[in-house]
């Protein structure tokens, strides 16, 4: 596994994926975990990270780009039911 990310988020509501990314922030900051939150218009940085929180379609955007190269440890799909439905 790459160093770079251990844990993928899906999230469908942006408003929802900062929410995670704030909570997970809080909690990380003790034990020197680092997040980034891409959504719609966001850039992603290439920092060393430990948990990406992302809605579906920016991912899908940065996977087709070639921008973003992931090997995630742990995938968390919140609503993934909602997300198939959804297309993705």
């Amino acid at each position: 596994m790459k160093k770079e990310e251990k844990a993928l988020v899906i999230i469908l509501a942006r408003e929802l994926a900062i929410q995670v990314s704030e909570e997970i922030f809080k909690f990380g900051k003790y034990l020197g975990i680092h997040t980034a939150t891409v959504y719609g218009v966001s850039s992603y940085n290439r920092e060393i990270l430990e948990f990406i929180i992302a809605t579906p379609g920016r991912l899908l955007d940065l996977l087709k780009s070639k921008k973003i190269d992931i090997a995630p440890k742990y995938v968390i799909l919140d609503e993934a039911d909602e997300m198939l439905d959804m297309g993705f």
